[in-house]
C-alpha cells in the first residue's frame, strides 16, 4: 500500500452516503480519523477534507457524527435525502422476459457523483494526490480526466461493495490506483474498522 507513503497537496472527497449505507450492511463501525490518516499518512500537506451526505436534522446520531468531522476539518455539504440524486439500479434478468427491471429508488441509491465530478474539476491540477471514497463507476470520467491533468487519484472503497467496472480501468490506468479499505484496515492493524453490534449506530465511533 502506497498511499500512506504519498507526500505533497492532498485533497479527499468522500460520498459519505454511500460509505454509510456500506458500512450498514457490512454491520461496521468506521473510526473517521484513522482511515484519513492511513489514506494520506500523517504530517501530509492535503486541501480540506470534503463530504457529501443526505442530512436527516432529526438525526441526533448523525449531527453528532458531522461535528465531530467538523473539528478533524471535514468539509461537510448536506442535503435532505429527497434533493439527493437518487439513482436507479437494475435488478437481475428476470427469467420469464429476460429484461432487467429497474429497482425502486430509496436511500441507498443516493449519490453524489455530481458534487464529487465538480471538485475534480477544480482540483485536478492544482493537488498532487486526490483521494476519492466512493464505488460509483459513473466517476469514471472525472477520475481519468484528473489523472491526464496530472494529479493523481486514488479511488478509495472496500473491495467487496465497489463497482466490478472499476478494476479493467484501474488496471490500464497510470496515475490511478484503488485502496481496498478492507486491506488498509487490516495492515493498520484494524485501527480504521472494527465489526459493530446491530444496535450500534454504523459510522459513528
Amino acid at each position: 500500500m502506497t498511499s500512506t507513503q504519498s507526500v505533497g497537496r492532498q485533497a479527499l472527497l468522500c460520498d459519505l452516503s454511500r460509505l454509510f449505507f456500506s458500512l450498514r450492511r457490512q454491520e461496521v463501525r468506521l473510526d473517521y480519523r484513522a482511515m484519513v490518516r492511513e489514506l494520506l499518512g500523517n504530517g501530509s500537506e492535503f486541501a480540506p477534507l470534503a463530504g457529501w451526505t443526505a442530512f436527516d436534522p432529526a438525526n441526533d446520531a448523525q449531527k453528532r457524527l458531522h461535528e465531530r468531522l467538523g473539528d478533524d476539518g471535514w468539509h461537510i455539504v448536506t442535503m435532505s435525502p429527497p434533493q439527493a440524486q437518487l439513482v436507479r439500479g437494475f435488478a437481475d434478468a428476470d427469467e420469464e422476459g429476460g429484461k432487467r427491471k429497474p429497482l425502486v429508488p430509496h436511500e441507498e441509491n443516493i449519490r453524489f457523483d455530481t458534487q464529487i465530478a465538480f471538485a475534480l474539476g477544480r482540483l485536478a491540477g492544482e493537488v498532487d494526490r486526490v483521494v476519492v471514497v466512493s464505488d460509483s463507476f459513473a466517476l469514471a470520467d472525472p477520475v481519468l480526466q484528473t489523472v491526464d491533468r496530472g494529479t493523481k487519484v486514488d479511488l478509495a472503497f472496500f473491495s467487496d461493495e465497489l463497482d466490478a467496472r472499476w478494476m479493467s480501468v484501474i488496471k490500464v490506468t497510470d496515475g490511478l490506483e484503488f485502496c481496498d479499505l478492507t486491506t488498509v484496515n487490516r495492515e493498520s492493524g484494524g485501527r480504521v474498522a472494527e465489526r459493530a453490534s446491530a444496535r450500534a449506530i454504523p459510522g459513528l465511533r
